[in-house]
């Protein structure tokens, strides 16, 4: 039996179809398959004496996002700017491109949703320019860290480096060779204390090590 002669079967014995996606376990809603006329109809054969509608309707804010970066203070981005493509549907401002209804059934409730074909094109633009925002970001971050991780390599060279002065090698406590290495490179002082006190441990057991503090 195809399904259009088993929907003719059940017309004939007084029945009325209602097409759906799924039918759920529980209680929970059914999305209705079919237009708006046959919604309606469905919600009739169930007389229903209410339809709860919900509507998405496009805004300025749609075309704005504030920046993925928490530390940017700055006015929202234009979304506009990222993908040139949604200006063309800044015309739709103000239009519902999606809209919700609901009718209350005997066991959860018979939905249906209609979404314009300028919303789904406006979605996928919107996700587009997130996507690339977010990809933005990414890069920026990826960017500072490599600086960061670059200046801070630098300043360890600095500092190793006074493995050679003849002046640090002698000093006898680790404070003493903090001081003087922050007296030398003041930028050290930028350096996280663990990693600072670290590389002082380090050096200071290789100059006892190597017998530097002798020569």
């Amino acid at each position: 039996m195809t399904l259009q002669e088993l929907l003719s079967q059940l017309n004939n014995e007084g029945l009325f179809p209602i097409r759906v996606e799924s039918i759920p376990e529980d209680n929970d809603d059914m999305t209705f398959a079919g237009n708006v006329s046959e919604f309606i109809q469905a919600a009739k054969v169930i007389r229903s004496p209410m339809v709860f509608v919900s509507t998405f309707t496009l805004s300025e804010e749609h075309f704005l996002r504030n920046s993925p970066d928490e530390d940017d203070v700055n006015e929202p981005i234009d979304l506009c700017r990222v993908v040139p493509e949604l200006n063309n549907l800044k015309g739709r401002i103000g239009e519902d491109g999606h809209i919700d209804l609901s009718v209350p059934g005997p066991k959860g409730s018979l939905t249906l949703q209609i979404v314009e074909d300028w919303m789904l094109t406006f979605a996928e633009l919107h996700s587009q320019a997130l996507r690339l925002l977010r990809q933005a970001s990414l890069e920026q971050h990826a960017q500072e860290e490599a600086i960061e991780e670059a200046r801070t390599q630098h300043l360890l060279r600095n500092l190793r480096g006074l493995i050679t002065d003849k002046e640090f090698v002698r000093l006898p406590t680790q404070r003493a060779m903090r001081a003087y290495a922050l007296d030398d490179f003041p930028e050290l002082e930028t350096l996280e204390e663990s990693v600072l006190r670290t590389e002082i441990q380090n050096l200071k057991a290789r100059i006892d090590a190597q017998g530097l503090r002798r020569k």
